[in-house]
């Protein structure tokens, strides 16, 4: 136990960690990021095709699956600021991961869309990409 952090402490630190053991948290990070770098690639995908209100609506999924997985990160951080160190195994390392990668790739889509929409308004190219 790190010194400064008593048994009384500790214990009731870890009455608020989470509610489930360790690899469902990390699963769930997973599965939320996962879900929301899907939803972010698949905006870019209707973007490229023209379908703007599908992308916009999709980007939309990627942002909140990245938000609920960013949530159930920082209920992490808060159990272990109160003191109680959580395990960092190579699934909790895999879960940041993904909550990084899922990050970039919404980062990237609302890029990608943007460009799209001003190549598909542009008088020299008025059409949707081609695949």
């Amino acid at each position: 136990m790190d010194e400064g952090v008593s048994s009384a402490d500790s214990a009731a630190a870890a009455e608020n960690t989470p509610s489930e053991d360790f690899t469902t948290f990390s699963f769930r990070i997973i599965a939320l990021a996962g879900e929301a770098h899907s939803f972010a690639m698949q905006s870019i995908k209707a973007a490229r095709a023209g379908d703007f209100p599908e992308a916009a609506s999709l980007l939309e999924h990627a942002e909140k699956d990245f938000s609920d997985s960013h949530d159930i990160q920082t209920e992490g951080l808060t159990v272990q600021a109160r003191g109680v160190q959580l395990p960092v195994d190579i699934l909790l390392v895999h879960a940041q991961d993904h909550l990084t990668m899922a990050n970039m790739a919404i980062e990237n889509a609302r890029v990608f869309i943007d460009l799209y929409q001003k190549l598909a308004t542009a008088t020299d190219h008025p059409h949707p990409m081609e695949e």
